[in-house]
């Protein structure tokens, strides 16, 4: 987990997990920028087998847009039917109203 943290990167540990690398975690300075040699060995080694990073990475970015906006979707229907049990809608523009046409995710 330590390997991963560096500057001007985005934290999405959970807080128990911070926690426990601030009680007794040792982060290595510059961990990612001194190993970018070995990266790049990484890459082409990658690369000589016939796995095209550019197309993973796409994949990768393709699918995890899909799973957020599914969760959205999910967040979104769930509390449209809490609200609605409760007598109670919200509109597409987060006023009182019509639950239907509220927030997605996606234009879906």
């Amino acid at each position: 987990m330590t390997e991963l943290i560096a500057p001007d990167t985005v934290n999405t540990m959970p807080e128990a997990t911070l926690q426990a690398v601030y009680d007794h975690g040792e982060v290595e300075p510059d961990s990612v920028r001194a190993h970018y040699t070995d990266a790049q060995a990484v890459l082409d080694a990658l690369k000589e087998v016939g796995v095209d990073y550019d197309d993973v990475v796409l994949v990768l970015e393709d699918e995890g847009i899909e799973k957020f906006e599914d969760s959205w979707n999910q967040l979104i229907d769930t509390v449209t039917e809490q609200l609605q049990d409760k007598g109670e809608s919200i509109g597409g523009d987060g006023s009182g109203g019509s639950a239907k046409g509220g927030p997605t995710a996606g234009g879906k």
